[in-house]
């Protein structure tokens, strides 16, 4: 009962802070979202250079491991592959503090590739099955906070998915 209670504040807690995170989105330039959205990639990246244990088991993959029945991606089977996955977050980072000083016309971009980024990671989460491997309770973290961005980016400014 005690876990379950844990559980339940443990949600409510989350979700109010995306509702939070997504109000204070709401007021601020597009532009200034892109900006720290690219510097946090480049520094997720670094991370995933220098210890990526330290985002494949931290407490918030370990809960929605746990909430979800996802397994938990482990950082020791694939050094190379874990590399090249550090490389894009980095350089998706990058590309994202650039646009954000390149003016309103490089953000739809951003928007698009995030958004793009959200459902193919919660799409594999929510429909691939265990045997393939694929859908992990970090690709759920990642989809999740991309999803907020992706929303707090377009309650910023809607006139962003007009192509």
């Amino acid at each position: 009962m005690t876990d379950l209670l844990y559980l339940v504040f443990a949600v409510y807690y989350l979700v109010r802070i995306c509702i939070d995170c997504l109000t204070l989105l709401h007021t601020m330039n597009p532009s200034t979202i892109v900006f720290a959205k690219g510097v946090a990639d480049v520094g997720i990246g670094l991370i995933l250079f220098w210890k990526p244990v330290l985002l494949y088991e931290s407490s918030a993959t370990k809960a929605l491991s746990a909430l979800t029945g996802l397994g938990m991606t482990n950082s020791s089977i694939a050094p190379g592959f874990n590399h090249s996955i550090a490389c894009l977050v980095a350089s998706v980072g990058l590309g994202s503090v650039v646009a954000a000083r390149s003016g309103p016309a490089a953000l739809p971009a951003i928007l698009a590739m995030t958004s793009a980024c959200t459902v193919l990671s919660l799409i594999t989460c929510a429909f691939a099955p265990v045997a393939w491997g694929v859908g992990s309770a970090t690709l759920l973290l990642g989809g999740l906070v991309n999803a907020i961005f992706s929303l707090g980016l377009y309650l910023a400014e809607p006139r962003l998915l007009r192509f």
